[in-house]
């Protein structure tokens, strides 16, 4: 998942390749048929049937490299739900013994989860993000914030 994520053209983009008939485009990706763009489809869209299919087959390629990131931003999000669930169950033992106030113990229960909660949704953002547009940059949200939490843990 990381190298798709890394490298959108790991995946074959779409390709028009003529129909069983002069007034067909079939889109293709790696030789297997996604969609079939007949007359009757550019009709109703008022347009050409190669104009059709050029733009069925932009979207198609902009689906694939969209959708990689969407599945692995939810994978970020589970598991952080995960971690932020642990942390907050954690803190509920430990603090049971040691806090004798009812409302701090909660307190730091939910900065911790939501503390959680905020890194998570920041990486599963970073993972969301293409990586062709910051090719200059060495640093991404996601190692900001982490250098961030590091200073104020420091300090």
């Amino acid at each position: 998942m990381n190298r798709l994520l890394e490298n959108p053209t790991a995946i074959s983009a779409p390709r028009i390749e003529p129909g069983r008939d002069k007034t067909q485009r079939v889109i293709t990706i790696a030789g297997v048929p996604i969609v079939t763009v007949t007359q009757t489809d550019a009709q109703d869209n008022l347009t050409t049937v190669d104009a059709l299919a050029t733009q069925w087959s932009q979207a198609i390629g902009s689906a694939i490299t969209i959708v990689p990131r969407a599945i692995a931003s939810l994978l970020v999000i589970g598991l952080f739900w995960a971690i932020a669930t642990f942390v907050r169950w954690l803190m509920r033992l430990v603090f049971r013994h040691i806090v004798e106030d009812l409302t701090i113990e909660n307190l730091i229960k939910q900065v911790a989860y939501y503390a959680v909660w905020i890194l998570g949704i920041i990486v599963a953002l970073d993972a969301l993000r293409d990586p062709r547009s910051y090719k200059n940059y060495e640093l991404s949200s996601a190692n900001l914030t982490f250098a961030y939490l590091c200073n104020c843990s420091i300090v």
